[in-house]
């Protein structure tokens, strides 16, 4: 009843509700996110409430641990719940329907690589009987040790595996990769790249660097989440932006996990016959199937993109902006992909920073570069 006159007081649904909850009324303990014990309907829940209350603030770090593993395993269509017993040392349950019936796999993260941590696999193994589990699984923070590996070899409902190449498989990266550093390469780099400068942004000059080894070692390395690239058309069409995306390809497909490090993006605008907007932008992208050819179904491609572009995985490249209608409206409406982490670069062909409309863009710079 209180429920109900609240939200016909707001005119609207209360945006949170927090259940009642026996152990935490009777016990009065205090719970974090990640312990294993904790009610998982009430840490829902209050973790919807911590985000409606930080909602207009800065975007805070990116999860790490427990709640990106589970993401991950959601997107690729698990369900997502904690143990039955809380004496089942595992961090949550992952559940799925296959043809011959559900599958249940107990997640266990694992800090680091595993280094030394050989161990953990005879104790997953120990959980399957009392968690009635069908395996389990050590996710490691980055690429598991050789050790931990082989003890895992030697059981067979026991296995590892690392968070970044959980992450390169949502989306089939290698092959847009190898498509967009094809589609990148240009005969006439060699030409340009030497003789393009930077003149200069808001800030101090950096008497006149060298454009594309400032891209690299300054601002894909400081806190500048948005570059808007002003500079005359007869310097090279596109050639500063488009080196960026083929040097970031090339360097992704030597990795032996493309998320490991950046991963380039490139979104041409210049054929785009659709109002802009963040979503239609990234759908457009993965449906062209010279881009993501296989899908690792369940998995949606744009959800993956969203997911990485919040870790910071990504440098989004956008072209042809001025051949649009309103290029500053399309700017600001591309500029929210510009997080605290992602790094995006807009190629602007106007002669001077003064031509760019700043209304409404997050955190930036507008640098000029000029031929020498």
């Amino acid at each position: 009843d209180a429920l109900d006159r609240a939200e016909r007081a707001l005119g609207r649904p209360v945006d949170a509700r927090i259940p009642f909850s026996s152990a935490a009324v009777y016990g009065e303990q205090v719970w974090r996110v990640g312990d294993r014990d904790a009610p998982a309907s009430l840490l829902l829940e209050y973790s919807r409430l911590g985000k409606l209350v930080g909602e207009g603030l800065p975007q805070p770090e990116p999860e790490t641990g427990e709640e990106l593993t589970a993401r991950v395993f959601a997107l690729q269509g698990y369900a997502i719940d904690s143990p039955e017993d809380p004496r089942v040392r595992v961090d949550f349950v992952a559940q799925k329907d296959e043809l011959l019936g559900p599958t249940r796999m107990g997640i266990v993260g694992v800090a680091g690589t595993g280094r030394g941590q050989a161990g953990l696999v005879t104790e997953a193994k120990k959980q399957l009987k009392r968690g009635r589990l069908d395996s389990a699984v050590l996710v490691t923070e980055s690429a598991p040790t050789k050790v931990l590996m082989n003890a895992a070899a030697r059981e067979s409902q026991v296995s590892v595996v690392g968070m970044p190449d959980l992450l390169d498989r949502l989306l089939d990266w290698r092959s847009y990769l190898h498509w967009l550093a094809d589609e990148t390469a240009d005969a006439g780099w060699a030409e340009h790249l030497g003789r393009l400068h930077i003149s200069g942004w808001p800030d101090a000059p950096p008497a006149r660097e060298p454009a594309d080894r400032w891209l690299i070692e300054s601002w894909l390395t400081d806190e500048t989440p948005l570059l808007v690239l002003v500079g005359p058309e007869d310097a090279g069409r596109s050639t500063l932006s488009r080196w960026l995306a083929h040097d970031l390809a090339q360097s992704a497909l030597t990795r032996d996990s493309v998320t490991s490090g950046r991963v380039p993006l490139l979104l041409p605008l210049g054929s785009y016959r659709r109002e802009v907007a963040v979503d239609s932008l990234l759908a457009d992208l993965v449906a062209d199937r010279r881009h993501f050819g296989r899908r690792p179904a369940p998995v949606d491609p744009v959800d993956a993109l969203k997911l990485l572009h919040e870790l910071g995985r990504m440098v989004i490249v956008v072209e042809e902006i001025d051949r649009l209608p309103d290029p500053d409206a399309a700017m600001r409406e591309i500029a929210k992909l510009a997080g605290p982490h992602t790094k995006l670069l807009i190629n602007r062909y106007v002669t001077s920073p003064n031509q760019v409309d700043r209304t409404g863009l997050p955190v930036h710079r507008i640098v000029t570069f000029d031929r020498s």
